[in-house]
Formats: C-alpha cells, structure tokens, sequence
C-alpha cells in the first residue's frame, strides 16, 4: 500500500435506522485506543502516549468520517501518520480472524482491551439490521482503498467469537496495599512536580491503565526520570490502590523492589 503523510483513515457507516450518539461515540474513541494500544506495540510507545486521533472531514450520505492522527498540540506526526495503513491491515487481519477467513490468530497490541476495542467498533452496525461499515485508507488522492467491509450479521458474528476470547470480567478490587506487583508504563510524564499523566497498567490488579502517583520524589526519579527506556521495562513495586465502586482509580507506589526487561 502506498502510504503518504496525508493518509487518512476512513470510517463509514452505512445505517438505515438512526444510529445511538453513544454507541457510535464509542465507535470511534474505541478506533483510536486500538490505535494508540497499535503504536505502543508495533510502533512507538512515546508517540502512542502523545497521540489522538481527530475527527479531519465528516461527510454526508452515509456517516463518513476521516481520522487523522496528532501529536497533542502540535502538527501531524509524519512517522505516526504513515502507519495509518499499517493500522488498516493490523484492523482487517482481527475483522478476518474474527470471521473464520484465516485460521490463526493474528498478534494483538494488547489481549483483551484489542477484544473490547474491537467489538466496540462494531457495535453500531451489529445494532442495525442492513447496515455495513467500512474502514480502509484515504490517500492525498482523495482514493479510497477499503480495507474491511462487513454487515449487520458479519458483525453479529465476529462479536459473538470475540466474545468467548475475553477473559472474565476481573472481580472488585479491595482497596489497600498490594506488594511485589509488576507495574507497566502505559504513558508518563518527565517532570517531577506533575502530578498529571502519569498512567501505568498492573495486570495482576486491573487490566486499564491507571493514574499514578509516587510516595516519594525518589520514587519517580528511579521509576521514570533517571530510567531508560522505562516503556520496554516492568517495575516491581508496593502500591496503594484505592477504588470507586470496585474499579482501581489510583495507584500510589510506595516501594520499587526491582525493574526487569520485557522487550519483546
């Protein structure tokens, strides 16, 4: 495929009832987690940390939106940009898995949030008895290549087997102390007195990113400031969780014990 920095990525619903505000919103912010979870994996997990997905041209007839990705604040990232069509054929080989078209489960960026983003995606044409949806590449050309294009009872379908791949649900998490537990940085911020940003996943506690704070100054020097490469490591650690309603809101790393090498 040839891929500029002008690529888009093209989403289209072609709905023949009304289509629910939350479910098509859902649609699209799943769209862009899986492209950040795809950068962090495959690509760059500084640029996923630093990137959002934006809304570029909403056309009529159909609902049609075309995606593009920045750099928060600043132009479009030439290097995320030219994924875009590396993102389309990440997304089809999951749409063909998930349909039976290929046999072998294709490398997901990250196990069960990818199966939760994807059916997500699909939800407003799984809703829609004679809708279809349509993802594929916008070129500087104005050229589209459809990459995925599937119905109300395909998607009914691959939900179905996405489904039974998921994981249960975790149970509620006590509020308290957990120790010796490895923690994953999902996003960070180099600055020592920002209390903002700094998210990390504990997949023993929760399988979401979660915002962290630091019991001391020191802490955050050892754990992201002073450290290298912190996105390709794994940190063992005491920390305070505290929960609403069952659901982790906040870790507080009290401890490093160790930090250990997961690149793959």
């Amino acid at each position: 495929m040839d891929v500029t920095p002008e690529n888009r990525l093209h989403f289209e619903l072609k709905n023949v009832h009304p289509v629910a505000v939350d479910d098509y919103t859902e649609s699209l912010q799943a769209l862009a987690r899986e492209y950040r979870l795809y950068l962090a994996a495959f690509e760059s997990p500084e640029d996923s940390a630093a990137t959002q997905m934006y809304v570029q041209e909403i056309r009529s007839g159909s609902i049609i939106n075309e995606l593009v990705p920045y750099a928060v604040g600043v132009l479009p990232l030439l290097d995320v940009a030219k994924s875009i069509g590396e993102y389309a054929d990440y997304l089809k080989a999951i749409f063909d898995w998930s349909l039976g078209k290929i046999g072998s489960k294709p490398t997901l960026a990250d196990e069960q949030n990818t199966l939760k983003n994807i059916v997500k995606i699909m939800e407003p044409t799984a809703k829609d008895q004679g809708a279809q949806m349509n993802i594929g590449v916008m070129n500087f050309h104005q050229g589209v290549t459809v990459n995925i294009s599937l119905g109300a009872m395909e998607a009914n379908a691959a939900q179905n087997f996405l489904h039974r791949h998921m994981a249960p649900q975790p149970k509620e998490m006590v509020t308290g102390d957990h120790h010796f537990v490895a923690l994953k940085w999902f996003q960070t911020r180099n600055e020592l007195k920002n209390k903002t940003g700094d998210k990390a996943r504990i997949e023993s506690i929760y399988p979401e990113p979660v915002k962290v704070l630091f019991g001391t100054d020191d802490l955050k020097n050892r754990m992201v400031i002073n450290e290298t490469n912190i996105y390709h490591k794994a940190f063992i650690v005491d920390v305070q969780v505290e929960t609403v309603d069952g659901k982790p809101i906040l870790y507080v790393v009290k401890a490093l014990h160790d930090t250990l090498d997961v690149a793959s």
